[in-house]
């Protein structure tokens, strides 16, 4: 993990086709993963990956700051629900911040809010996992 406020971008710009940039800062006790692009079944693996990576080295509470990512799928959506049931079961939380309106439409309609906290605003965010 890297230093307090301290960003590390985890996306491997050679890739070609990669469409998510995903940048992660220690603030405090949480680790906040900051997601750009589209976030979707060939994405969400490097999503999942970095977070296998937190959750390996101890992290427990992750904020996922959508407020950069245009579009998500099932898979994407499948890989926060999991991540936050392996955060839950180490005693921490996930919560969602800042999706813009068309992923808070899928998010709604999904119902995520009932099983993941999704905020406005990363402050709220962090708050709602404690």
């Amino acid at each position: 993990m890297t230093r307090p406020g301290r960003a590390e971008n985890l996306s491997p710009p050679a890739l070609v086709g990669w469409r998510m940039d995903i940048k992660k800062e220690i603030d405090g006790d949480t680790l906040v993963l900051s997601l750009g692009g589209e976030f979707d079944a060939v994405e969400s693996d490097a999503f999942c990956s970095a977070l296998d990576e937190a959750v390996g080295k101890g992290a427990t509470k992750v904020v996922v700051d959508l407020a950069e990512v245009q579009f998500v799928d099932s898979s994407a959506i499948k890989c926060i629900l999991n991540a936050e049931r392996q955060l839950a079961d180490r005693g921490g939380g996930l919560s969602v911040a800042r999706p813009k309106a068309m992923v808070a439409k899928v998010f709604d309609r999904l119902q995520i809010a009932r099983v993941i906290p999704v905020r406005d605003d990363l402050d709220s965010a962090r708050e709602a996992i404690g």
